[in-house]
């Protein structure tokens, strides 16, 4: 059954959950990457952009001012 099979993967985890905890961590520093590094920005200037008109023209599909798109969810 389905929710055996989903018993078993979480137990798994859990079990691997419990293993990290007996790493010995001290002395380690926290982290929340592996790899340091900057993330680049770029700086943020107001430009100009298509208008509507130029955004729609190569739309494959559109009803008045808007894309239309395949129906995703029935």
């Amino acid at each position: 059954m389905e929710t055996e099979k989903l018993l078993r993967g979480l137990n798994q985890i859990l079990e691997h959950v419990e293993q990290l905890g007996e790493v010995d961590v001290e002395g380690v520093l926290e982290t929340s990457h592996p790899i340091h590094h900057a993330t680049p920005f770029r700086d943020e200037k107001v430009r100009s952009s298509l208008s509507q008109e130029e955004a729609l023209m190569n739309a494959p599909d559109k009803k008045e001012s808007y894309l239309r798109v395949p129906e995703v969810i029935g």
